[in-house]
């Protein structure tokens, strides 16, 4: 029987928005699919991963919730992930940083990505806005890498 929550299997994909400077090397868009197990009082878990030729390798976990159409989650990546300004390719930062500083700093976790929106009344399709807060990365010996904000938008449907 089919899950009418949030619960299921998802694609979509998420697109950045054009007036980050720093991200125009970024695709218009990265394609994602998830896989979401509706718990009790709203809340929900699950898996995302991102088309690994666009977005970031690897699976990330998903936790939020839903009330009524509204939806909230997080995506947490298990390494933060950046984009080499030469080709655009996306490596690990402990990957650039080591290549580019010669200093190693093990796997650095990737902050969450908070996603916020609305489910379609017919709960086949979703879509909203995400965020990535600015944070800093420690450089032993260097000046902190500094990650400005990024946001964008994003929808996905039951696939």
């Amino acid at each position: 029987m089919r899950d009418w929550g949030i619960g299921g299997e998802w694609i979509g994909e998420y697109i950045y928005d054009p007036s980050i400077k720093w991200y125009s090397r970024a695709p218009a868009a990265v394609a994602f699919s998830l896989s979401l197990t509706a718990r009790s009082f709203g809340r929900f878990c699950g898996q995302v991963k991102d088309d690994p030729e666009q977005g970031m390798s690897g699976t990330g976990d998903i936790r939020g919730w839903r009330i009524g159409s509204r939806v909230s989650f997080k995506k947490y990546m298990n390494e933060l992930q950046v984009r080499r300004h030469d080709d655009g390719i996306i490596v690990p930062l402990n990957e650039l940083v080591r290549v580019r500083f010669g200093v190693e700093i093990g796997s650095v976790p990737h902050p969450p990505i908070k996603y916020r929106g609305r489910l379609s009344a017919d709960r086949c399709s979703m879509e909203g806005t995400w965020r990535i807060d600015p944070h800093n990365t420690e450089i032993p010996g260097h000046k902190p890498i500094q990650f400005g904000a990024g946001w964008g938008t994003w929808h996905a449907k039951r696939s």
